[in-house]
Formats: structure tokens, sequence, C-alpha cells
């Protein structure tokens, strides 16, 4: 009987979603080794890509639309808080004009 000891060498694969690597903070398109059963599991639940040009362009891309989005997210919510501010102002001094009268 044949038995396959050596086990198979690491994978480079770049990270779809944020996680822990060998007990280390990850963020989305890191590019770290990982053994050939993790990443068999994780690319089944889409969770890496192998490390190729193309996927590593991609999930750059991905991460660098997120972060606009979240930026333009960020700017809509001040401007809200600044108009619901404006609004609680100008509703203050009516409410002080109408006292006065």
């Amino acid at each position: 009987m044949l038995a396959h000891t050596a086990p198979a060498a690491p994978i480079k694969t770049v990270l779809r979603v944020a996680m822990v690597v060998d007990r280390e903070n990850k963020e989305k398109g890191d590019i770290v080794s990982m053994s050939a059963r993790d990443f068999k599991y994780l690319y089944h639940h889409d969770r890496v890509a192998e490390a190729t040009k193309e996927n590593v362009a991609a999930v750059l891309a991905e991460v660098a639309s997120e972060k606009e989005a979240q930026k333009r997210a960020a700017v809509t919510a001040d401007e809200l808080t600044t108009t619901k501010a404006l609004l609680a102002a100008a509703q203050l001094e009516l409410a002080t004009l109408k006292k006065a009268k």
C-alpha cells in the first residue's frame, strides 16, 4: 500500500474577504500562502482566489471601489447631518419669532 506523506506545497492566494490567517488579521486584497487543503475549502466558499495577476488586479479593483463607495457614503452622511442642523436652527428661530409676536 502506498502512502503519500509529503505535504503539499503552500499556495499563494489573494484574499477576497478580510480574515485571520496564521493568527494575523489580513485585509481583503492581501496575498498570503496557505495549505492546499485550506485553499480548497476557502476557494469553494469564494473567500480566496489563486494569486494570479488577473485575480489580484480584480480584487484590488473591488477594494478600491468599496473604499470610494464608503467615502461617498460618509460625505452624504455629513451633508445630511449639516442639513438636519440647519433645519433645527431654522425651526428654533421660527419658534422664537412666533413667541415674540
